[in-house]
């Protein structure tokens, strides 16, 4: 251990709310796993935070010991920057707390929230906030690293959405950065680079959303990529914000992905091109279309019941995937498909 004397490694644990794990301790290398399996480092210490209080003493501990110091939020980073070797690196995942003020739509959120946390309890409202595809990904990192997702064409970008934060900065101290209260820490936070503090809670602004939304891909052999993308370069010029489609080539599993067979179906060693969608129904209410002196009859006026609209988009969808993604074999067969079973129905 990095010129820590036993003692000061006591104290420092009697301080502490949460655990504290070393090399050997129960807990410690389930703590140092993340997403990325190839990340193998081995902190010095891993502080489990339990609360700010946790996360003040923490960094007040590295600096004073000259330790590096690694942040785990959801521990999605794909280069690992949540663990580091021989210093401290501060677990944030107990502290997953998620509230929503119905009042202002604003939603208040731990740094070691997942997006699973922060829907699950935005979505029993019909809110939500513009966050990633991925719900094991964590709040924090993505909320400091911009944050993309399938609602980012209306509303934005996570950090777009973030009102303000709780950061604790390298001199220990709790400080409240919003754009009218430490702005400068807060232009930092949200883009200015890296290093600032660690931010313990987030403020998000939310949206009415959901809760049911209309969503899928659909999955091409590798040699059609071209035909596909050329077409979907039509075709998203023409969507409305409510509609998210985007394009991946990537390398799938052989055997069953997604509920189809890659090894059966003549997909070149797994090798895809897929298109994932997610539309997104009733977005505006008729006050945000008045506000907006948006004129379009919304949803809920041109199909009269909710019913009404799923059917009208399960057709619709199934006519628009078949007429500008499916070359015409591909279409015969699906099509016969779905009409044999419950898709259209």
């Amino acid at each position: 251990m990095p010129n820590l004397k036993n003692e000061e490694v006591d104290q420092f644990k009697a301080s502490l709310r949460g655990p504290l794990l070393g090399p050997g301790d129960a807990g410690y290398d389930v703590a140092r796993t993340i997403w990325n399996a190839m990340i193998d480092r081995r902190p010095a210490l891993i502080v489990r935070c339990a609360g700010v209080a946790d996360v003040m003493r923490s960094i007040a501990f590295a600096r004073d010991h000259e330790l590096l110091l690694a942040v785990r939020g959801g521990g999605h980073n794909i280069a690992g920057n949540a663990v580091c070797d021989g210093g401290l690196m501060l677990d944030m995942s107990l502290m997953r707390s998620a509230r929503i003020d119905l009042h202002e739509r604003h939603a208040y959120v731990d740094a070691g929230c997942t997006l699973a946390d922060f829907d699950h309890e935005a979505q029993a409202f019909g809110l939500a906030t513009p966050l990633g595809i991925n719900s094991t990904t964590g709040v924090a990192g993505l909320t400091l690293g911009g944050g993309f997702g399938w609602l980012s064409r209306k509303y934005g970008l996570t950090v777009d959405n973030l009102i303000a934060a709780e950061v604790v900065t390298a001199d220990g101290e709790r400080r409240w950065a919003s754009a009218d209260h430490e702005p400068d820490l807060f232009w930092a936070i949200r883009g200015g680079g890296g290093n600032f503090g660690v931010v313990t809670l987030f403020q998000f602004q939310l949206h009415e959303v959901g809760p049911q939304i209309f969503g899928g891909l659909v999955v091409f052999p590798h040699e059609q990529a071209k035909s596909v993308l050329s077409q979907y370069r039509d075709f998203v010029g023409r969507l409305p914000q409510d509609l998210s489609v985007w394009a991946v080539l990537r390398q799938a599993p052989l055997g069953s992905y997604l509920g189809w067979n890659i090894t059966a179906s003549g997909f070149d060693k797994g090798k895809i091109c897929q298109l994932a969608g997610a539309y997104v129904p009733f977005a505006k209410t008729k006050a945000e279309r008045v506000a907006n002196h948006d004129r379009r009859p919304s949803l809920e006026e041109r199909y009269g019941t909710h019913a009404a609209y799923v059917d009208a988009v399960k057709k619709a969808a199934a006519q628009a995937v078949v007429e500008r993604f499916l070359l015409p074999a591909d279409a015969a067969r699906l099509v016969a498909e779905a009409e044999a079973s419950d898709v259209l129905k």
